[in-house]
């Protein structure tokens, strides 16, 4: 291949001691600048200034950056001008035909408070993020949001430089007023994109008192793709490198409305907060008290996040036109996550494709602690056979289940026999070492639809390789169902051949299904009238679990609402010392606790 051997820059319209370096930068076959690929740097001490390369170009697109550092000498205002003069490959020196040149104005790097909209410091926020990744930070910087903007395109926030000590945070906050962000139809990504940025806090509240409610509206995406969301994290892999120094790092997302488009044009596919599936990388992002709705995935984390925290969140909507379509939260890959006291709610949709309102995807998943979320009213009524699930288990390992409230959730008539494809409240698929620990799951209502068979269960095991501790839950199951054939109705259901020991020390839960003829306690595997387990009496005979577990109807206050009000349920689970508190911070008895997710004294 061709060797580039130098660049010589011309620097004759600039004033040379403006200049304290000139560097320059390699990026191979990227266009995103990234900092550590340094390949030469020279003080200028004339007009005229020579880098040597000495690197092969290959096969497509070579990439690279020539930037100068300011001298401090330098006055506000004052012009750079830098035009590449030559290339010499493998020898051969080629002089510019026309000129490759950059004018730059000295600015002063970004610091205070600015304001954005109307009769601000920018207009919008493509303009205030462009100017960020320009000009850098010598400070704490706040961008307040001083009227309704419609952005033109995407407002992208890329790895600022720094000035000074460093570590300094960006907050975006609305002023004034309650004001809403829109971004422009068909856009393809998001309306904001973070690309590597880290220190950022995008905070809806008009004041930190507290109290204060959300006044930050961000609406828009782009239906039709399933990379489009209202807030994005980019792509920060270079040239397929993992680079820690570029990952999005301390990130807050507090208190701000957010809307999809999926409103307005329903074609399911689009997300509230979004991470690109491939290349992105973050750590301590916390997503939390915001509004979710009018998307297909209220939050979608695809990959390589750590410490993860996504708590208070409202993702639904009492508006039909304004339904989260498919999914609650998607978390893939993610380490030492916690999503906790979420209001999932209302997804309730006819649609190709299967629902739930947590899940948790990929197989490097791990220890992901789903705390305290209260799910209901999730319903896919399409009648050729998609799910339902409360919460489900798709990947990873050692996840800790504990004080959700599960209700509502259901299908219309599909298959008696599928443990995929029917409305189940827990499911999981993979892993091992999972603890499930003081939830509730309440399904209940009638099946209804043409088809002629059906079925659901309140716990699901799909796989003989999962293991689990289940202790202290309740799992009810009276839903019932027009179908003509086959039903079955469980409270638990296990694949064929499934090891008991892999449920070891499960105990002191309560199982209830109806009363109806194809409600059974569980069953192991899939085939009609095979392996099914009739009565807790039963399944205590044939599994050595649950010697301390009962079969009580639980009495729950509603359809949609898992709290029990049965005296036979008082005071009967065990303490956990991992579990002090109950779904609605209430401290439970540690002694005498009860069973599901919450404490109660029955009336």
């Amino acid at each position: 291949p061709l060797q580039l051997e130098k660049i010589k820059v011309d620097l004759e319209r600039s004033i040379v001691s403006n200049i304290s370096s000139i560097k320059l930068y390699a990026t191979s076959n990227s266009s995103l600048f990234i900092d550590t690929l340094l390949i030469d740097s020279v003080i200028p001490n004339s007009p005229s200034v020579t880098l040597n390369i000495n690197r092969p170009l290959l096969d497509g697109s070579t990439y690279f950056h020539i930037t100068c550092d300011v001298s401090s000498s330098a006055n506000v205002g004052d012009t750079l001008f830098l035009n590449v003069d030559s290339l010499t490959l493998s020898g051969v020196t080629y002089v510019a035909g026309t000129y490759a040149s950059t004018i730059r104005v000295v600015q002063t790097p970004l610091s205070g408070t600015y304001t954005v909209g109307a009769g601000g410091s920018f207009p919008n926020l493509r303009d205030a993020f462009s100017t960020i990744n320009q000009l850098a930070l010598a400070g704490n910087t706040t961008f307040e949001i001083v009227s309704d903007i419609n952005e033109p395109s995407q407002a992208v926030l890329g790895k600022w430089e720094e000035i000074g000590l460093g570590g300094y945070y960006l907050t975006i906050k609305p002023s004034g007023a309650p004001r809403t962000i829109t971004g422009p139809v068909g856009n393809p990504t998001s309306v904001l994109g973070i690309q590597g940025a880290s220190r950022v806090v995008i905070d809806g509240r008009l004041s930190n008192l507290p109290g204060s409610t959300n006044a930050l509206t961000i609406r828009g995406g782009s239906p039709g793709s399933s990379s489009s969301a209202v807030i994005v994290f980019i792509n920060t892999k270079l040239n397929g490198v993992n680079d820690p120094a570029h990952w999005s790092n301390d990130i807050t997302i507090r208190n701000c409305n957010i809307i999809g488009d999926e409103l307005v044009t329903p074609t399911y596919t689009n997300n509230g907060i979004s991470f690109l599936p491939t290349g992105t990388y973050n750590k301590h992002i916390h997503i939390t008290e915001n509004s979710i709705k009018g998307v297909f995935r209220g939050i979608f984390v695809s990959t390589n996040t750590e410490n993860l925290e996504i708590t208070k969140n409202q993702i639904g909507s009492n508006l039909p036109v304004e339904y989260v379509r498919g999914r609650g939260i998607v978390v893939n890959g993610a380490k030492k996550a916690r999503i906790a006291h979420n209001n999932i709610y209302n997804l309730m949709v006819d649609m190709t494709t299967s629902i739930a309102g947590i899940e948790i995807t990929g197989a490097a998943s791990d220890s992901i602690t789903i705390e305290s979320n209260l799910l209901t009213n999730i319903k896919n009524a399409h009648p050729l056979g998609w799910a339902a699930y409360g919460i489900n288990l798709g990947g990873g390992s050692n996840h800790f289940l504990v004080n959700n409230s599960i209700a509502g959730i259901s299908t219309d008539n599909y298959s008696a026999t599928s443990n995929a494809f029917n409305a189940f409240g827990i499911r999981i698929v993979l892993g091992t070492n999972h603890r499930i620990y003081h939830n509730t799951v309440h399904l209940s209502g009638e099946y209804n639809g043409t088809n002629t068979t059906a079925g659901a269960a309140a716990m699901c095991i799909t796989s003989t390789a999962v293991s689990a501790q289940l202790k202290n839950n309740i799992f009810s199951n009276t839903i019932t169902s027009t179908a003509s054939g086959n039903k079955n109705f469980f409270a638990i259901w296990l694949p064929s051949s499934f090891n008991f020991a892999n449920l070891s020390g499960s105990d002191y839960n309560n199982y209830f299904v109806g009363n109806q003829p194809y409600h059974f306690f569980g069953q192991r595997g899939t085939t009609v009238g095979t392996n099914v387990i009739a009565d807790l009496s039963s399944w205590q005979g044939a599994s050595a679990l649950d010697s301390n577990s009962s079969a009580v109807f639980p009495a729950f206050l509603s359809s949609s609402n898992g709290k029990p009000n049965a005296f036979l349920l008082n005071n009967t689970a065990i303490p956990l010392p991992e579990v002090s508190l109950d779904i609605e911070g209430n401290v439970r008895s540690s002694t005498t606790p009860d069973m599901g997710a919450y404490e109660f004294s029955p009336i």
